[in-house]
């Protein structure tokens, strides 16, 4: 056997016995932190901004519902007294709230009017007023926040 020959063959040898090795022998800490590199980091949740809500209206409320993206976030039974106040979780950094109200008074009531204000953590709050018609029974309109 030439000398080159011997030489390619003891080189290919220490490849393959070499090149395993260099992963047995690198220290716990680094596979550990190429292993973390590797693997996608967990999704987490973006933290809501808590806002306070308050309805103030007038007369006597029938019933009442408040709507946020077709989700119910309150339902004001017949005889709640003005203001109605809650607390809700909203997305951070949002630029525009829309907020569904249907409101009911009893039949014949005279016109009324209803104000919301949110006040979200850390900006200023934002306060709309809409009034009924002349029959003053049904206020149903979405009220609309912009930051």
């Amino acid at each position: 056997m030439t000398p080159l020959l011997r030489c390619f063959f003891t080189l290919i040898g220490v490849l393959i016995a070499g090149v395993p090795l260099i992963y047995l022998t690198l220290p716990r800490d680094k596979n550990q932190q190429l292993l973390q590199q590797v693997t996608p980091a967990p999704q987490q949740e973006q933290p809501k901004c808590r806002t306070f809500l308050s309805l103030r209206y007038t007369g006597n409320l029938s019933s009442g519902i408040l709507r946020y993206e077709d989700s119910v976030l309150a339902e004001i039974p017949a005889g709640t007294a003005s203001p109605y106040e809650l607390y809700i979780e909203l997305p951070p950094n949002i630029k525009v709230v829309d907020i569904e109200t249907e409101l009911h008074w009893p039949e014949a009531s005279p016109e009324n009017v209803a104000t919301l204000t949110l006040e979200p953590h850390g900006r200023p709050a934002r306060t709309e007023t809409q009034w009924t018609g002349s029959d003053g029974s049904l206020l149903h309109t979405i009220f609309s926040f912009t930051w």
